[in-house]
């Protein structure tokens, strides 16, 4: 989330960093401007950058996460060289899903397909404009309403989300500005909140290679990378302990503005804007190298509350714990847990909360495709028509390019 400097590979200063975040009334288009500071030390100390195709495990879904997704590979394929500055790579991820028991539908199969293809351009090299660069991303989705056969209203799986299920989308469309040595940088744009605000999964940036991981967590389901309108964000980074396993914290505030409506069977309900809170922190609890492969254990916290009439949720806490390469020979394997409990809106007609318990075995393939199995269950599905408790078992596939 931030990005700490030391003078070594366990010496690092405590960086504050800051984005603000500004919003259009045109609905159909995401305006945002991200503001980040940074105090630092050295320059000399910059993290340097970590390769996708390299690290142990992925995010469960790195479209929503990733400002950049994939790993740039398509674009070397077409001789798209990255010393010119473009970067041409983009994410396929398909899950298949079988309801077990509860829920609205059980015994029902669903499936979904998110194909996202990023072009990013860094101006510094391809038109010699210090410190700019420019992205643009094209969605493709086809799906099928898993969640609403769960009767689940936060959403065990992350990939679907409001109908249309079949669409195609401009996903961003950004322009990224640094100043004073990337102390200061403004990216404004059609944006997705969840790369720069609340953003539980992505890990702290650090030096020491055996400490490097791409994601915190490669859970599958929605509570974990939904955000609102974001107003603000502030939060710190750090290196724990003697062995200087990296940490972080945020805090941020969020505001929407405009009439906001909810429509029912019995009336109406109309709210003019709407505010919440949210913080999140991550922390590396143990840490290994086992012949050159690096080993470790983190986990997370989340927290969110509103004061909205019309929104599904107006609380919610999140925990997980992710272990990453502990199988000897599968270094790129991970495997994780998370609780997300959610207490609901009951003007939308819900059940007064919702918990999902998920576990994940993220399994690396070859290349840069990865498998993963879940088992979600929930033992209080928000839709009151919804049998108790949820099972549901997904099978998920990533592929970075």
């Amino acid at each position: 989330m931030s990005n700490p400097r030391g003078r070594d590979n366990r010496d690092v200063t405590r960086p504050i960093r800051m984005r603000v975040r500004a919003r259009s009334g045109v609905r159909t288009l995401l305006l945002a401007a991200m503001l980040l500071t940074d105090v630092a030390s050295s320059p000399r100390a910059q993290t340097p950058p970590m390769d996708e195709a390299d690290s142990p495990g992925i995010a469960g879904n790195p479209g929503a996460v990733d400002v950049q997704p994939g790993t740039g590979a398509l674009g070397r394929l077409l001789g798209l060289d990255p010393s010119t500055g473009f970067r041409l790579g983009g994410v396929l991820v398909s899950n298949g899903n079988y309801l077990v028991s509860g829920g609205n539908n059980p015994g029902r199969a669903s499936f979904n397909n998110l194909l996202v293809i990023d072009l990013g351009v860094d101006l510094d090299k391809a038109a010699g404009i210090p410190g700019a660069k420019v992205g643009a991303a094209l969605l493709r989705f086809d799906g099928q309403p898993t969640n609403q056969q769960a009767g689940v209203a936060t959403g065990y799986n992350g990939l679907p989300g409001a109908p249309p299920l079949h669409r195609t989308e401009l996903y961003e469309l950004w322009w990224r500005q640094s100043f004073l040595d990337d102390k200061l940088v403004v990216r404004f744009g059609k944006t997705v909140p969840t790369n720069d605000f609340g953003n539980v999964v992505r890990p702290v940036p650090v030096q020491d290679v055996s400490l490097q991981i791409p994601a915190v967590s490669s859970l599958i389901y929605t509570p974990i990378f939904v955000n609102p309108t974001i107003l603000g964000e502030i939060g710190t980074a750090w290196l724990l302990g003697p062995d200087g396993l990296p940490g972080a914290f945020g805090v941020g505030a969020w505001n929407q503005t405009g009439r906001l409506t909810l429509a029912t069977s019995q009336r109406t309900i109309t709210q003019d804007g709407t505010y919440g809170a949210y913080s999140f922190a991550s922390q590396r609890l143990w840490s290994s190298t086992r012949d050159g492969n690096a080993q470790g254990v983190s986990g997370f916290a989340q927290f969110g509350a509103n004061d909205s009439r019309t929104m599904i949720a107006t609380e919610y806490v999140g925990l997980g714990v992710t272990a990453f390469g502990l199988i000897p020979g599968r270094p790129r394997d991970s495997v994780g847990a998370g609780v997300a409990w959610s207490w609901l809106n009951r003007n939308r007609g819900l059940r007064s909360d919702e918990a999902l318990l998920q576990i994940y075995d993220q399994v690396h393939v070859i290349g840069d495709i990865y498998l993963e199995p879940a088992l979600t269950v929930v033992p209080n599905p928000g839709e009151k028509t919804a049998g108790k408790p949820a099972v549901a078992f997904t099978v998920q596939s990533t592929i970075l390019f």
